[in-house]
């Protein structure tokens, strides 16, 4: 035990070492973008006066940053990542095209993956909106996908700052530490090995003390030799909690088959683990608008309320402001003036119209850095419907460098740990033949993908076209067209809800009890002109019989 404790804090040390530089900028972005119980920011070293947040519209475009992020990822209604067997099913040997059971397979998965995260105790849109809030503020976050026996996974959103990270060689995050502080009395509860540290167990027991802040690092790491669905202390990944400041405790072991953390990432560093948000660039525009701010409020104060100048000889105190305040003068040091001369105003110059244009245009550099700036129209004329088609597929454009970057660490290693954590609780039916014991991976198939894939449905309409006019000159050549996928395509870019289309298995059977109806009635048909053939071919036998006896009796007769 005490030589794991003294890794983990070595380790612990180094990590905070490595992000020492980091801290600072972090700090100066939630004092600007994100203050929460003060509006004074961080004292600099050698700085006189104190800054202050004095200006709420960068705050006001940064929540709007962070709410289209989030926007842009998710949709609430519908799958936001798709499973992706290709890769799996070349491994394992198998061929990649879907037979109908699996193909349906995949997608009730996808759905099922989806209605685990909107179950409102996983709190997984809650743990999204933090998500997307620090990684626009921070450009590294974290979130928890953790199992809850009986339930399936819950999702929890770790603050950065209290969290350190390591990657691997392949540049994938896989360690994270993550400190937090307990009461002692809840630390004995909930970690029973925390009883037999002496220290510990004092200050839970004794009434005055019980309160005190234990400080807790969980550590989570690749373990070497792990192996999936061995026993906690054994899986691929170890989990260790400690208590920081108490010599060789170690308060838990355990271990998971996956790393239980999702760690998206934007604009990383080379030499860094960590990535660089939004807000860092448009933190020097914020600052100005800050201090302007401060500037064009004093200058409106000094020109609603003034200072004033009054001879001092006639006023036997200082002059009262106040609403419906008595003040008494004396008549005879007014001398030749009356009482509104010798009371006057200093007027102050300054333009404040400059100084709101100049706020104006860096809420405008705010904007752009935010990417926010395409969700405003203009503010004079008309809006054409070309215009806010523009404004919406330029929009669209810029998204597409931003969010595939946060979809591959967020939503695919959400969805896989969602996937791991629904097996280990058997809340997933066994897949098909096809696809069992295979490796899936994760399409993102949210608002950004829909918005790109609506093209295609423009170009299965030009597709329909043009196999109408070749099947005027050669009928067969349609076949080329798979119409049925085409459909199912079109459905997904148009975010078709769930329950509109069939399953491709109900899709084979209907067609096969269309076939077999078909084949019956072309047998009744069969049948009815068999029957119309036996008719006449008796009414025309009996017609020649007639015919003959005719003959013959005529012959008699002659």
């Amino acid at each position: 035990m005490a030589a794991e404790w003294k890794a983990i804090r070595r380790n612990f040390e180094h990590l905070q070492s490595l992000r020492s530089i980091r801290d600072a900028e972090m700090q100066q972005v939630a004092d600007v973008f994100m203050p929460r119980k003060s509006f004074i920011c961080t004292p600099v070293p050698g700085q006189l006066r104190p800054r202050m947040v004095t200006s709420s519209k960068p705050i006001a475009i940064f929540n709007k940053s962070h709410a289209m992020l989030a926007g842009f990822l998710f949709d609430p209604t519908r799958p936001n990542v798709n499973p992706n067997t290709a890769r799996g099913l070349i491994q394992a040997g198998r061929r990649s095209e879907l037979d109908a059971e699996s193909a349906d397979y995949i997608t009730n998965l996808s759905w099922q993956v989806h209605d685990r995260m909107m179950l409102p105790a996983a709190r997984f849109l809650a743990t999204l909106a933090r998500v997307c809030q620090e990684l626009v503020g921070f450009g590294t976050a974290v979130a928890w996908v953790g199992r809850q026996r009986g339930f399936g996974p819950v999702y929890m959103a770790r603050p950065l700052r209290s969290c350190w990270i390591a990657e691997n060689d392949e540049g994938v995050v896989d360690t994270l530490y993550f400190r937090w502080s307990m009461p002692a009395w809840k630390v004995v509860t909930k970690y029973p090995k925390a009883a037999e540290i002496q220290k510990i167990k004092e200050l839970a027991e004794d009434p005055q003390r019980w309160q005190t802040p234990i400080t807790l690092l969980h550590a989570v790491e690749p373990r070497q030799g792990g192996v999936m669905r061995g026993v906690a202390t054994n899986m691929p990944f170890a989990s260790v909690v400690i208590a920081v400041d108490y010599d060789e405790a170690v308060l838990e072991e355990s271990g998971f088959n996956s790393f239980p953390f999702a760690v998206p990432r934007l604009g990383v560093e080379e030499g860094s683990a960590y990535g660089t948000g939004l807000a860092w660039r448009g933190l020097p525009t914020a600052l100005v608008m800050n201090e302007l701010q401060r500037g064009i409020e004093k200058a409106v104060s000094g020109r609603v309320d003034p200072p004033m100048f009054a001879p001092a000889r006639f006023l036997s105190k200082a002059l009262d402001r106040r609403p419906g305040a008595v003040n008494y003068y004396d008549e005879t040091g007014l001398g030749f003036q009356n009482l509104r001369d010798a009371i006057q105003y200093m007027q102050q110059g300054g333009d404040v119209g400059i100084g709101v244009e100049y706020m104006n245009m860096l809420a405008g550099d705010l904007d752009e850095v935010f990417l926010t700036d395409g969700l405003k129209l203009r503010d004079n004329g008309d809006v054409t419907a070309e215009e806010i088609i523009e404004r919406r597929q330029r929009l669209i454009r810029s998204m597409v460098a931003y969010v595939p970057n946060v979809d591959r660490d967020l939503m695919s290693v959400t969805a896989d740990r969602t996937l791991t954590i629904l097996g280990e609780e058997d809340m997933i039916a066994p897949p098909p033949e096809q696809l069992s014991e295979i490796d899936v991976d994760w399409d993102y198939a949210g608002p950004l993908a829909i918005a790109q894939q609506q093209g295609q449905v423009d170009t299965f309409r030009q597709l329909l076209n043009l196999a109408g006019q070749a099947a005027n000159i050669d009928p067969s050549s349609t076949a080329v067209l798979a119409l049925e996928e085409g459909l199912r395509a079109c459905a997904e870019a148009l975010a078709a809800p769930a329950g509109m289309l069939r399953s491709r298995v109900e899709v084979e059977q209907l067609r096969q009890q269309q076939a077999e109806a078909a084949q019956a009635e072309r047998e009744a048909a069969l049948a009815a002109q068999a029957g119309a053939a036996f008719r006449d071919a008796a009414q025309g036998a009996n017609t020649l019989a007639a015919a003959d006896q005719m003959q013959r009796g005529e012959a008699r007769a002659a």
